[in-house]
């Protein structure tokens, strides 16, 4: 876990540019430093090296990040064996392991290594660092890196050391492997550089013009550019190292300083450190480097769980909700959530939420089934899932008819979590049991109404009807109401009890003398029957395997008569004529 946990982070870090401007630290404006004796080693200090303007010495400090009390807590003069001041200017390329210190001349070739109480122990000549290269750190595996001369080699080289034999082991080119374009002139201006766990290397560089720093997170191994981080404000390609608790400092020497936090994202930036520090009597001294003893190894510790209701009924919707959440120390990026419906599941267009927020279907279908939906911790980076910031997802669906629902079924569902930093996650199983309907719970929900075409003054229109709906096992004789068309008046609303499935019904009715039959017109979900979409044939059975709710409206019309039209009568309104049966 975590060799890829930067990839395509720059866009995730366009998010830094909109956050505030904070004091990180203590705002005193008496910094406090003291020359100690030794140097603190310990992994809760950040370590600088300095030279003073005024003065003719070189020191390490020791800067209590951690405390907030104070920045630049401690630092030691450079000194000889002999106990002699040293002079090193433009000392750099700054690095810390267990015996101490590690830099160079920036300008020069000398190496120098000095110990905890600020003693040199061993100087040597290297001329294959030539230039004014400005970093330098050390890898896990106790070899020292540090960069090519970027202001006349355009190479843009690692330059890796085994530090105990003063030996140049290799040259690795640096190769872009982002998806965005660095221009060259970024590379020829590189600054300070660190190592996380895992040796990859994060180094600095800086555009003047546009105030704007960029993190470069480099594969040691093999020089390539994997990730590219802004870290908008901060200039001249600052000095950076690992806190004890895997945030990383970068400090400039305009005195801005921005603390990056890869496990929410954020970066927070203070004025109380840079390379401009009021030490030893008022004389500014000018931070040439940061290192440090920590080494953090950033991982992406990500689960999901879904829920959804223990049981359910054919016909039914219920919801899903899946917490996907991320315990790491860094953000998981391009988070993409998987997932698919058993064949005995419909979605329900239109309600997929993410964080309580709609997410827009394609087609009628939640992105999630078409390869992968997006999902972000709530108001965070587009794909990023953050500490202790989980992103909940709910979407809607509904128990399909399998056409033989007296059986019962199980519904199994999983989903799925792919992201660019671990293996793909799975949520636990849910399983939904849904029984099977007896045969005597089976209800045809049957809604129907009789209207009448072209009515006639002359005759009176019936407001009653009469219709039979009978299979071969059962019988119903039923008054429905009449209306003239097209008035969208209310069916009546019939409960049949189905006693078989594969037994259609059939729908007859009785015509009022002087009327003919017109049609009729049949659906299966509720709507405004319009007699000019009626079916003029004989009206169709009704099939209970094919659902279970009918709205059937049956016209009738007066005939036409070849002599004068009959006399009027209230027994036609009332249609008692030829009547054989009552509900």
């Amino acid at each position: 876990m975590g060799k890829n946990i930067f990839l395509t982070i720059a866009k995730a870090f366009v998010f830094f540019s909109a956050l505030f401007l904070v004091s990180f630290f203590t705002s005193t404006k008496v910094y406090g430093s003291e020359e100690v004796a030794t140097i603190p080693k310990s992994t809760n200090y950040v370590y600088g090296l300095t030279s003073p303007d005024e003065q003719d010495f070189t020191a390490i400090y020791a800067y209590d990040i951690n405390g907030y009390d104070q920045i630049a807590k401690y630092f030691k003069k450079i000194t000889t064996k002999a106990g002699k001041i040293a002079v090193i200017k433009n000392a750099n390329n700054l690095g810390v392991r267990e015996d101490g210190f590690y830099f160079k001349e920036n300008t020069g070739i000398k190496m120098y290594h000095v110990d905890w109480d600020g003693i040199i122990q061993e100087t040597w000549d290297d001329p294959s660092l030539t230039g004014s290269a400005r970093s330098g750190t050390f890898l896990t595996t106790g070899k020292y890196v540090t960069t090519s001369d970027q202001l006349s080699n355009k190479k843009n080289e690692l330059y890796i050391y085994d530090i105990n034999y003063h030996m140049l082991e290799k040259k690795v080119p640096l190769t872009n492997k982002t998806d965005i374009p660095l221009p060259v002139s970024k590379l020829n201006s590189m600054g300070d550089i660190v190592g996380d766990a895992d040796d990859y290397l994060y180094a600095t560089i800086s555009e003047a013009k546009l105030s704007s720093t960029t993190v470069l997170k480099i594969d040691s191994n093999n020089g390539d550019i994997v990730d590219i981080l802004p870290v908008p404000g901060l200039q001249h390609s600052p000095a950076i190292a690992f806190m004890e608790d895997g945030r990383l400092l970068l400090a400039d020497k305009n005195d801005t300083g921005a603390i990056v936090d890869f496990s929410t994202g954020l970066v927070t930036y203070t004025d109380k450190i840079g390379d401009k520090l009021p030490a030893m009597g008022g004389t500014q001294s000018h931070v040439r480097d940061f290192a440090s003893l920590n080494f953090p190894s950033f991982n992406v510790e990500l689960f999901a769980i879904k829920q959804g209701p223990e049981t359910a009924v054919y016909g039914e919707e219920y919801e899903y909700t899946i917490k996907v959440s991320n315990t790491g120390n860094i953000m998981s990026l391009h988070n993409t959530l998987i997932d698919s419906l058993s064949n005995y599941l419909e979605y329900v267009p239109n309600s997929t939420l993410l964080n309580g927020n709609k997410v827009v279907d394609v087609n009628g279908t939640s992105q999630m089934f078409l390869g992968g939906m997006k999902i972000e911790s709530p108001g965070g980076v587009e794909g990023a899932i953050t500490k202790d910031k989980p992103a909940v997802i709910t979407f809607k669906v509904k128990v399909k008819d399998t056409g033989d629902t007296t059986v019962g079924i199980d519904i199994p569902n999983i989903a799925y979590i792919a992201n660019t930093s671990t293996n793909l996650v799975s949520t636990n199983k849910v399983i939904t049991k849904v029984p099977g309907i007896p045969i005597s719970e089976y209800i045809l929900n049957l809604y129907i109404k009789q209207e009448v075409l072209n009515s006639r003054l002359d005759l009176v229109s019936p407001s009653i009807g009469f219709a039979d709906v009978k299979n071969n096992f059962d019988q119903y004789q039923l008054t429905i109401p009449s209306y003239l068309s097209d008035t969208n008046q209310a069916f009546k609303f019939v409960k049949i009890k189905v006693a078989d499935m594969n037994d259609p019904y059939n729908v007859s009715i009785k015509i009022p003398e002087f009327y003919s039959y017109a049609g009729y017109q049949l659906t299966a979900t509720k709507s405004n029957h319009l007699a000019s979409n009626r079916m003029k044939t004989p009206i169709e059975s009704i099939d209970p395997s094919k659902g279970l709710d009918r709205w059937l409206t049956v016209y009738i019309e007066p005939k036409l008569f070849a002599d004068a039209p009959p006399f009027y009568s209230w027994d036609y309104k009332n249609n008692d004529f030829g009547k054989i049966g009552i509900e």
